[in-house]
C-alpha cells in the first residue's frame, strides 16, 4: 500500500502498548486469582508490587485522567480505525471489504486462540474443550457459559 499514513501507524502502536502495558499491569502485579489462565495452585500476583513500580503509571493515569492504559488504548485504537473506515470503504465494496478485514482477523484469532490453549495446557495444565475454542473465536462463552480461551476476550 502506498498511501499509508505512517502516523496512523505510530499511533495504533502506541494503543497497542497502553492495551499491554495495562493488562501486565493487572494481571503481572494485581491479579489475585485468573480463572481458566493460571491454576489456583499457583501463587499469585505474579510480581510482588513491592519489587518494581510500574504500577505507580497505571495509579497516575486513573488518578490524573480517571482513566487505565488499556482503556485509553482500546479508544485510541478505535478513534484511528474509525479515521481509516471511509478510505478503507473507498477501495473496497462493502462485501469486498467485509471479505477482507474476516482474512485480515479470523485466520491470525484461529492461530492465536489454538497457541494460547497449548501454551496455558503446558504451563498451567489447564485443558480446554472444543467448545471453549469455538466459542472463543465467535464470542458467544457468555451466552452459552462456556469458559474462554483468552478470559481478557
Amino acid at each position: 500500500m502506498q498511501n499509508r499514513f505512517a502516523y496512523l501507524d505510530v499511533l495504533r502502536l502506541i494503543a497497542v502498548v497502553l492495551v499491554m502495558f495495562g493488562h501486565f499491569v493487572s494481571v503481572g502485579g494485581g491479579a489475585t486469582v485468573i480463572p481458566g489462565i493460571i491454576s489456583i495452585e499457583y501463587p499469585l500476583p505474579l510480581i510482588d508490587s513491592s519489587s518494581w513500580g510500574m504500577w505507580k503509571f497505571e495509579v497516575f493515569m486513573i488518578e490524573t485522567f480517571s482513566t487505565q492504559t488499556a482503556i485509553l488504548g482500546v479508544t485510541l485504537f478505535f478513534l484511528v480505525t474509525g479515521y481509516l473506515m471511509p478510505v478503507m470503504t473507498e477501495r473496497y465494496s462493502r462485501k469486498g471489504f467485509l471479505v477482507n478485514r474476516f482474512f485480515r482477523i479470523f485466520p491470525v484469532l484461529f492461530v492465536a486462540m489454538i497457541v494460547l490453549g497449548i501454551f496455558v495446557g503446558a504451563t498451567q495444565e489447564i485443558k480446554f474443550d472444543v467448545s471453549s475454542y469455538l466459542a472463543s473465536w465467535t464470542l458467544t462463552y457468555p451466552i452459552f457459559g462456556v469458559v474462554p480461551v483468552a478470559g481478557v476476550l
